[in-house]
This record gives structure tokens, C-alpha cells and sequence, in this order.
């Protein structure tokens, strides 16, 4: 039967819509008006797309990633058990260590890429996924840029599945095509399943895998599956029908009196296979364990039932529910009309009510020109209708909620999407944003919140009013990067900071805006927390502040936070303190400068006061302080002594002899880690370093009950640098940002094995930095052994392959991890001077005195990656190499999707004081890094050219060997 031929159709149609479709109401596809959307929820029997090959290749290289799966399976089980044993008994406030039960082990590393094809033609662009790492939690909801109403009738999705774990000629694993509409020319809804195609290969050339049930005909989606396939997509659409998602509490909010009587049966029998406990599983939406349905165990048992029978993969794919059975209909026939007589309008959910058909469009109703035309349908040109909308006053609330994004105008906010919060938005792109904030709204559009708070009228109540009711309030997902751009300059209440809103009186909704920023903040963990802590003092200085009231409720929060955590209090106390300090003020400080910190010594002594009412704290941070007093007693000394031989003599004599012997005799906590207490030192081992500053290294005896904290190998001793007459801050925020991102990737299941070396800054003129023992810098082990590093991990692995091996997997990760982070943050001045590498072979970098681009030599090379470096992985073209690349892609990804939180990190920095991020210009291209305009592949290429251009630059290798001369020449 031949589809081209009309009066064939037409009988197709009015047969099926006469006997497949018995219910009186169902809709036309050309009534939809809607982009194509699907959402990816599961993969189902992934490891047999994997040959023997792929899978030993997987794991010999990405093995050390998950160096922890034993350890935490077994806290998980603990906690697990735990609670069905004291369930009734744990308070919400522990909440059953989320940290623990929340975490998936990774089960692979892979991602989709989605193209749509219509009348045989892709539709562009195509659309990528996120990384994905297990089976059980991806939900990732892909929208074409193609409307239902324009499809036709062998209109498919094809589904690429590609692995990061694999060499880039081998990464793309399996394929599938997803047709929208069935046999039954019916669109589809719910939950399906679909077979992926395995990628085989033949003298390095993909094919796919052959199979007869595969059809590229349109119409045959059925017959891609087996019977078994058949039952398992049967089994997944009833599990997850009607009353899956109507039942809001399905999954179980069970109740505790049903948990006792499932432990008391549990425990009145026997213990024995055939009597497993309870079974349990973490809710996350509810932030605790739950016991499993009998109905879930049923679906689980039968679907792994059905999975063993198989050796097929198959991808679900949640399709779009529509209230009616959606059919393949183009135009209006007779019958058509009969059975459309009383329809429902189209909706994805709701109370139904009937009502006139009319086509479900992106009208806009007028309530002058347009009264009783609730059937309208907008047919002017794109560029008009953009016109209109944006010519409208948008004061009317019901106009601004029925307006619906077209095509052009979803280009335009893209696009404005990608640019940073900060950037001030064109006045067309105001109205843009103000006009579409409801659509926005109801997508939940990431990185739509802040460019709509951007379009707020600021100062005009109504406007004020409307954004933090109406759409600030419901807004589902406000992240971390939201929340620190509320609270930053852009949003200051504080006339010494104006804000770049044009703001000067009123600020009632600004600082609405920013005590709903603080209530955010208030759901976060003290460890999150502690993660932003220097952004969050910064931010204080665009509090509603005075020398007479500095009781703003960001400072309320901060101090009544602090001062219950012992790390959050010292991190607050030193903050405070290195904003209090007046040592770099002159004559030349302006009045709000002074007053500024003027502000911040008062509130020293405000938090000072509040954490009196918990003795310990305040003991351990008036003891830190005397511990910095003391050393800057010696670091004084020492500056009035020439040379530096005779300052280490005099170092020596002042803490063995010096008065009352402070250092040898008193317990001190390290303001580093206030966990950390310390007593006495090893007097040989301390010694003054040949620099400006002449930095002065301590060797501290840790105490006995501490040395559990101690994160070193040798839990004996703490190795500290106290710089005296050194600006520290840069140091200190570089370091912060690169822990942040150290726990981004590992968020994302991906250790590189970063040295993050505490430093802190105790005053804008001295502070303390941690010493790595066992390390050395790649200069002198380049010296040492004839310009061979890996001459040098083997000495360190004894001649041992498998420690050999261990060694230079650290190195890989350390290095993979520090090329992407120092890249990012513009790290400049690299040389083999500050590149070392410790006894467990990790690289890390030292020293941070040029960022955001900022470097002393001419043409720089993008990264920091020396022909040696490359050598001791094998070369280029090598296996490991390859790796050290796949590595550097897969840190890129996890930290482009994080890039906002990141450049918002910075931004509240722009008033600190250090010199570089007082251009805003420097900001744009922090932003510039992560290529936010690329896709995820073009930024693969991206990062891969990086690469490339570093070790092949010919500038760095004659600027390295000039550093070289000048060092021997010293």
C-alpha cells in the first residue's frame, strides 16, 4: 500500500480513526503547537553494547576514578540499616547523611546527541546532552527547534549514544531511530523503549550493527523489538501510566507504623537469604530512605527478569502526554469534523472541561481589539509580531502570561542566555525578557532568572512587586550562581557601592531581592557554605551598612552561622579581619574606602561578641590570634637581620630561646585548620626562604587527639609558611576556586587528584601557606635526571611496574586537571619553577601571582604543557596520552556547566581590592573561556586545539630555556 497515494491515505485514516480510536475526543498533530520534545530517562542493559575489548580498555584507564565503591557501599548499608532500626528515632536534623546515600557510583560516562529529521531533511541544530553517568538518574529533556504541527508523517529522531571513556575514533557506542508517529499513524506518548543499535568496527571503520528487525521504512517502530522487548516496553508503560503520575506520593511517603510492622515481620522470622531486609531506596525529593512499594519490588524483579533474557540495550524515552490520542492529520476532512464536534481544547494537564474546539497556538489575546476572539490565531510576519509584543506597555498581567515564545524571538533569548549575569542588557533585549518572564517561568529556563531580574524596573514598585510575587517566588530551580549574583554589586543597597540600576532611594525591592537570597542560602550545608564564605564577607559591603547600624541581615546570617561551626568561625573571623585591616591605607584612601573598613572592624567585634555564648570557639579563635601575633613578633625580628643565613641562625635562637619560649611550650590551634592544635617545633627542619619576603617555614608538632585531622602522610608534623610583608589574597581566592572545581568534578564522580594547599590570608600584609612535603619542582627534576621525568617516577616507585603505573596515573589526572583549571582561570607566569610534583607522582601548581590572563612573557601558550611533561606519558599519539586528553574534555564539560556559579564567584570580588578583578573587561573574558556559544563537541574541539597549540609553542620552549639561563646566572 503505497503512503504517496492520496486516496489511499485518506481510507487509512478513516479506517483508523473508526476502529483504533473509540474515544469520542482525540487531536490533530497540525494543532499542536509545540516544539518536539522528548526526555531521555533510562538506559537499560548498557554494558553489553561494550566488547570485551572496549570494556578492559575502560577500565585499565578510568579504574582509579573510583578508588572509594567498597568503602562508601558499606557506610551506605550502615546507614541504610541504621534507619530501619531507628527509624522511629532519628531526628529531620541528621538528615540519614544525604552525602552518603545520595551518592550513585558511576556505571559509565556518556552522552546523547539528538537530531531530528522531517521529510527526510535534518532539522538543525541538533541537540546534546549533558554527561551522564548512571542508568538510573539522567531525565534529560531535549526540545527540537521544530514544531509538532510541522511534521510529517515519517518524521524520526535519531539517537547517537557516545562514550567519553573511549578514544575519540571509538566513542560513539550505538544509535537508534525514534519515529514520532506509530503504525497506527497515532503520535507517541508516555514511556517507550527502543533498541540502540551497537557501533561495531572493522579495520577502524563504524558500522553499525545489522538487523533484520531494524527498518528504516517509516511506520515499523514496533517491529524493532522482540517479544521480549515487546513485554519490557509494556511492562515500563503501564508501570509508569496514568497511575504513576497521578499519585504524588506513589514512590511511597511511608508512614513510620507501616516501617515498624515491615521490620517486625522481618525480624520474626529467620535469617536467610529467603529473608531479606526491608527494602529501601533514596528519595531525593524527600532527602531520606524509603521503603519500596510491593508494587515497585514487582516492577524491579520483572524487568531484571526480562533484562536477563536479552542481551539487547535499550534507551526509555518519556514522549510528551496529551489528554487525547494524538493522530497524523494535516487538514480538515469530513469525518474529522464529525468527531471533533465537541472537543476538549489541547492541554498537558489539568481538570478537563469541555470546550469549542480551536486551535492551540502562540495567540495573544487583546482584550481591546481581539474581545471575542478567543479562536484567534496569529498569522502576521515574525518580525512584526516581534514588533508588536515588544511595542506593548506589558503593565497588563494577563497580557505578559498569554504571550507565547516564537522561533525568532527563542533565538534572541538564547543567545542573551549565554552571556554573562553582569553584562547590561540592551534595551531591546529588556523588553524581550520582561515580556516572555511567565513563559520563562513555566519552562524554568535555566539562566533565564537573573537576565529577567535584569529587566525589572528597579525603583518602581509595581514592577518590583510583580517580578518577586509573581515570578521570583515560584521560580522552581534558583541555584547557587543566582543567589551570589543577588547579593552582589549589582543589587547593592549601600551608597557607598552604588548599583548599576540607577537606583538611589528606593530600595525596598532590592533588599526584598536580597533577603530572599539569604533564605536560600539558609537550605545549604555548613560545607557549601564554606565554599563561598569569601564571596559572602565581600558581599557584605553592598548590605543597607552604616557606621551606625551594621546589622543588615546578611551579617545576621553570617555571624549567627558562624558561630556554631568551628571552621565556618575561624574562615569568618580572618575574612573579617583581612577587610578590617588599615595597614595599605594612605592619604590617598578615599573616605568610603576607610569607612568601609571602619564597618568591618565593628563587626569583628559584633561576631567576637556572639560567639562568646560558645566558649570553646571563642577560645580556639582568640588562640589562633595570639598563635599570628607571635610568629609576627619573629617574622619582625628577622626583617632587621641582613642575609639570609644570619636570619635562619636568629630563627633558630628566637624559638628555642625567645622569650618564654611561646612556640615550644604553648598549644596553638593553626588558623589553616582550627581542627589542627600544635605544640612545639623541630627547630632544624625551620628555616627562612632565599625571597623578597623572605617567607619563613615552620615544622609544627601536631597533637596527639588532632592528629586524626592531619590530611598529611605524616600525621606526626604540620609544614607552614607564615609570609610576613606578602599580600596573600590573590593566593587565597585562586586556591578557593580551584577547590570549588576540585568538588564540582568530584560531584560528578571524576577525582584528578588536586593538591589544594590551604592558604589564608590573615591581613592584607602577612598570612599562612600550607607546605606540601615530599615535592619537588619539575626544574630541578628536569636538572637532576637529564631532562626525563619519568627517570624520576621510577626512582620514587622503587623500579616497580604496578607502582610505576599507579604513579603516573596520579600524574595523568593532576596534570589533565591542572591544565584545565589554570586555563580557565588565566594563570599566568608558568614556568617549571612553580610546576611540582609530590612522592605519589600528583603535579601541581605553585605560586599565583598573574590570573585572568595576566602574564609577564610574550605570546603565552593557552596551557602550561612542556615537551617533558608529554614525554613522560608516552609522547604524543601514545595511549596515555590519548587519556590525559579524554581526561581534559571530560573536566572541560563538568566545568562549562558550572560556569556561571564561577564567573559569579569572581564578580563578587570586583571590590576586594585585588588589582585584577578590578576591570569588569577581565571578567568577560573569564566568561569567554568556557566558549558558551559552542556546543558540546565544538568544545571538545576547542579544548583538544588547546592542547596542541601548548605543546607545540615555540615561544614557551625559548622563554623556558631564557628562565633557565637567568636561574643559573642568579
Amino acid at each position: 500500500m503505497s503512503l504517496d497515494n492520496n486516496g489511499d491515505l485518506a481510507s487509512i485514516k478513516e479506517r483508523l480513526i473508526n476502529e483504533y480510536i473509540p474515544q469520542k475526543y482525540y487531536h490533530r498533530h497540525s494543532d499542536i503547537d509545540i516544539f518536539v520534545n522528548i526526555t531521555i530517562t533510562q538506559i537499560l542493559n548498557y554494558k553489553t553494547l561494550l566488547s570485551d575489548e572496549l570494556k578492559n580498555y575502560i577500565q585499565e584507564n578510568y579504574s582509579t576514578n573510583y578508588n572509594y565503591y567498597e568503602d562508601i557501599k558499606e557506610q551506605k548499608d550502615k546507614v541504610i540499616k541504621q534507619y530501619m532500626e531507628q527509624s522511629s528515632k532519628i531526628s529531620n536534623e541528621n538528615k540519614y547523611k544525604d552525602s552518603i546515600l545520595s551518592y550513585d557510583f558511576p556505571e559509565f560516562e556518556v552522552y546523547f546527541i539528538a537530531k531530528l529529521f522531517v521529510d527526510g531533511m535534518e532539522r538543525k541544530p541538533e541537540c546534546c546532552t549533558k554527561l551522564l553517568f548512571n542508568s538510573n538518574n539522567i531525565n534529560q529533556y531535549i526540545s527540537m527547534r521544530f514544531k509538532y504541527k510541522d511534521l510529517t508523517i515519517d518524521s524520526y529522531i535519531l539517537l547517537e549514544l557516545y562514550s567519553m571513556q573511549l578514544p575519540l575514533d571509538k566513542n560513539l557506542l550505538a544509535t537508534t531511530k525514534i519515529y514520532l508517529f506509530d503504525n497506527n499513524l497515532n503520535l507517541g506518548q508516555g514511556r517507550h523503549i527502543f533498541k540502540l543499535n551497537k557501533i561495531q568496527f572493522e579495520n577502524n571503520n563504524k558500522i553499525e550493527e545489522s538487523d533484520s528487525s531494524s527498518k528504516t521504512e517509516n511506520l515499523e517502530r514496533e517491529d524493532q523489538l522482540d517479544s521480549v522487548g515487546k513485554e519490557i516496553d509494556s511492562l515500563i508503560n503501564s508501570f509508569y501510566g496514568k497511575e504513576y503520575s497521578n499519585s504524588k506520593d506513589y514512590y511511597g511517603k511511608i508512614s513510620e507504623e507501616e516501617i515498624e510492622k515491615k521490620k517486625k515481620e522481618w525480624e520474626s522470622k529467620p535469617k536467610s537469604k529467603n529473608n531479606p531486609p526491608p527494602n529501601f531506596y533514596f528519595n531525593r525529593d524527600y532527602q531520606k530512605p524509603i521503603l519500596k512499594l510491593s508494587k515497585m519490588e514487582q516492577f524491579d524483579s520483572k524487568l531484571e527478569e526480562l533484562l536477563r533474557k536479552t542481551e539487547n540495550t535499550y534507551v526509555v524515552i518519556k514522549f510528551p502526554s496529551f489528554k487525547n490520542t494524538v493522530i497524523y492529520e494535516e487538514s480538515i476532512s469530513k469525518n474529522y469534523n464529525k468527531v471533533f464536534k465537541n472537543s476538549y481544547r489541547f492541554d498537558l494537564g489539568g481538570e478537563e472541561e469541555k470546550k469549542p474546539y480551536f486551535k492551540y497556538t502562540t495567540w495573544v489575546f487583546d482584550p481591546v481589539i481581539n474581545r471575542a476572539k478567543k479562536d484567534y490565531t496569529s498569522t502576521e510576519n515574525p518580525v512584526e509580531n516581534k514588533f508588536s509584543i515588544l511595542t506593548r506597555t506589558n503593565d497588563d498581567d494577563l497580557i505578559a502570561r498569554d504571550i507565547r515564545l516564537n522561533p525568532y524571538n527563542r533565538s534572541q533569548i538564547n543567545e542573551v542566555l549565554n552571556m554573562p549575569d553582569f553584562i547590561e542588557l540592551e534595551s531591546k533585549n529588556i523588553t524581550l525578557f520582561w515580556s516572555y518572564r511567565y513563559e520563562l517561568l513555566k519552562k524554568n529556563t535555566p539562566y533565564a532568572l537573573t537576565k529577567i531580574m535584569n529587566s525589572v524596573k528597579w525603583g518602581d514598585p509595581k514592577s518590583e512587586n510583580e517580578f518577586l510575587k509573581n515570578i521570583l517566588t515560584p521560580w522552581k530551580t534558583v541555584e547557587i550562581c543566582d543567589i551570589l549574583y543577588m547579593l552582589s554589586r549589582k543589587f547593592s543597597v549601600n551608597k557607598l557601592y552604588p548599583n548599576s540600576n540607577g537606583v538611589v532611594n528606593n530600595f525596598n525591592g532590592m533588599k526584598k531581592l536580597r533577603e530572599y537570597a539569604i533564605k536560600k542560602l539558609s537550605g545549604h550545608t555548613n560545607e557549601e557554605l564554606n565554599f563561598i564564605l569569601l564571596q559572602l564577607v565581600q558581599a557584605i559591603r553592598y548590605e543597607d551598612i552604616s557606621l551606625k547600624n551594621v546589622e543588615s541581615p546578611l551579617v545576621l546570617f553570617l555571624t549567627e552561622r558562624c558561630s556554631k561551626d568551628v571552621i565556618l568561625s575561624s574562615s569568618f573571623y580572618w575574612f573579617i579581619e583581612c577587610e578590617s585591616d588599615t595597614s595599605d591605607q594612605n592619604t590617598k584612601t578615599s573616605k568610603e574606602e576607610k569607612e568601609i573598613t571602619e564597618i568591618y572592624a565593628i563587626i569583628k567585634e559584633k561576631f567576637m561578641e556572639n560567639i562568646e555564648q560558645n566558649k570553646d570557639i571563642a577560645q580556639i579563635i582568640k588562640n589562633e590570634h595570639d598563635f599570628k601575633e607571635e610568629l609576627v613578633k619573629i617574622s619582625d625580628a628577622l626583617s632587621k637581620v641582613n642575609k639570609v643565613d644570619n636570619k635562619k641562625k636568629e630563627l633558630r635562637n628566637l624559638i628555642e630561646n625567645g622569650e618564654k619560649e611561646q612556640l615550644q611550650n604553648t598549644e596553638y590551634y593553626l588558623p589553616i585548620d582550627p581542627r589542627l592544635k600544635i605544640k612545639g617545633t623541630i627547630s632544624e627542619e625551620c628555616t627562612v626562604f632565599k625571597s623578597a619576603k623572605c617567607p619563613v617555614k615552620y615544622t609544627f608538632k601536631v597533637t596527639e587527639d588532632t592528629k586524626k585531622y592531619n590530611h598529611h602522610e605524616d600525621k606526626d608534623y604540620m609544614r607552614v609558611m607564615f609570609k610576613y610583608g606578602d599580600d596573600l589574597r590573590q593566593d587565597q581566592l585562586i586556591l578557593q576556586m580551584i577547590n570549588y572545581m576540585d568538588s564540582l568534578l568530584k560531584n560528578m564522580h571524576l577525582d584528578y587528584e588536586f593538591t589544594t594547599y590551604k592558604t589564608l590570608a590573615t591581613s592584607k600584609s602577612d598570612g599562612f601557606v600550607e607546605f606540601v612535603p615530599n615535592s619537588r619542582t619539575i626544574f630541578d627534576i628536569k636538572k637532576l635526571y637529564n631532562n626525563q621525568i619519568l627517570s624520576y617516577y621510577k626512582e620514587i616507585s622503587n623500579n616497580d611496574k604496578n607502582e610505576l603505573n599507579k604513579k603516573l596515573d596520579s600524574y595523568i589526572n593532576s596534570c589533565a586537571g591542572y591544565c584545565v583549571v589554570t586555563y580557565i582561570l588565566g594563570i599566568g607566569d608558568r614556568h617549571l619553577e612553580n610546576l611540582m610534583i609530590d612522592n605519589k607522582g600528583r603535579l601541581f601548581h605553585i605560586d599565583f601571582g598573574y590570573i585572568l590572563g595576566k602574564d609577564p612573557k610574550p605570546m603565552p601558550p593557552p596551557i602550561k604543557l612542556c615537551k617533558e611533561m608529554v614525554e613522560c606519558m608516552g609522547g604524543k599519539g601514545s595511549k596515555r596520552y590519548e587519556e590525559f586528553q579524554q581526561k581534559c574534555v571530560n573536566a572541560y564539560w563538568v566545568l562549562r556547566d558550572n560556569a556561571r556559579v564561577i564567573v559569579n564567584m569572581f564578580y563578587l570580588m570586583i571590590d576586594s581590592g585585588i588589582p585584577e578583578l578590578n576591570n569588569i573587561d577581565n571578567l568577560k573574558k573569564l566568561h569567554e573561556k568556557f566558549v558558551p556559544q559552542k556546543n558540546r563537541q565544538e568544545a571538545s574541539t576547542f579544548m583538544l586545539d588547546n592542547l596542541r597549540e601548548s605543546v607545540d609553542a615555540m615561544m614557551a620552549v625559548f622563554m623556558e630555556k631564557l628562565h633557565a639561563w637567568a636561574q643559573y646566572w642568579k
